[in-house]
């Protein structure tokens, strides 16, 4: 439906039957945003498994790529780490052993550059053309997100940050770590959805880390196209929560109120406090 943009009709055509029907005003519109998690459509993962799927992403995806058997290449590039059912299966390590996990990521890394020499060798021209180029670019990303040397020499380590913008599924590129509230971790996406007369006149959906003020600007173009709206000035996108975190138009207030675009920023329409907080 959304790849279709159906879902885009089907808001245009619900705002003409509203409009038609004479029962709600069209001129100087008052709206609300809102925003909610939503969740995506592949597994969070963490760095072990991340370079796994990845490592078996590219197994596959070269395996099609020149019609050669996967349990083949698996065999030949001597990727130990996709022979069992799991990867930290097929590692057998002693989870609890600092010294333990550290041999067993540089093993883990030492495949992936095993299997990145075979494809190199048996499927060069393959490697420079989508499938199998975009399945090595996605491996080199996700170990290098992660992974740092290690300070003492001894190989590499997990970064004990976290990358800007870091990828946290294979299954689906696009989900994001974000926040809803300093206490609430979102993993994926956000909706958001701007509602005037009780009606929703516009979607959109965002990674979990994208800007709220991203999304707010998108959803207020697409109700200016339904009438004018009222807010004379451009509208304050984030304002401060108590906590000290950044709540935006997509936030809820104290009452579970969703927040109105006016012209000195936002508010909550339950409030009689007014003005942004």
């Amino acid at each position: 439906m959304i790849a279709h943009n159906l879902d885009q009709r089907l808001v245009a055509r619900t705002i003409a039957v509203a409009k038609r029907s004479g029962g709600f005003g069209w001129q100087k519109l008052r709206v609300a945003l809102d925003s909610a998690p939503l969740a995506g459509a592949g597994r969070v993962e963490d760095t072990w498994n991340l370079i796994g799927r990845a490592t078996a992403k590219v197994a596959a995806t070269v395996s099609a790529a020149v019609d050669a058997n996967e349990a083949t290449i698996i065999s030949e590039a001597r990727l130990s780490a996709l022979t069992a059912g799991s990867l930290k299966a097929a590692l057998e390590l002693d989870w609890d052993n600092d010294d333990a996990q550290r041999i067993g990521l540089n093993k883990l890394l030492d495949e992936v550059t095993s299997l990145e020499t075979w494809v190199k060798r048996r499927a060069k021209a393959e490697s420079s053309r989508a499938p199998l180029r975009g399945a090595l670019e996605q491996l080199r990303l996700v170990v290098g997100q992660d992974i740092e040397p290690a300070p003492d020499g001894s190989g590499s380590r997990i970064t004990g940050g976290t990358a800007k913008d870091r990828v946290i599924s294979v299954g689906d590129v696009e989900m994001r770590h974000g926040r809803k509230s300093r206490s609430k971790r979102i993993d994926g996406y956000k909706r958001h959805i701007v509602v005037s007369n009780r009606l929703v006149l516009a979607t959109a959906v965002e990674p979990a880390n994208a800007p709220e003020h991203v999304a707010a600007e998108q959803l207020l173009t697409a109700a200016k196209q339904h009438g004018e709206l009222a807010v004379p000035s451009p509208v304050s996108i984030v304002v401060a929560q108590e906590s000290g975190a950044e709540r935006s138009h997509g936030d809820r207030d104290r009452d579970g109120g969703a927040l109105e675009a006016t012209g000195s920023g936002v508010r909550s329409p339950r409030s009689q406090r007014g003005g942004a907080r």
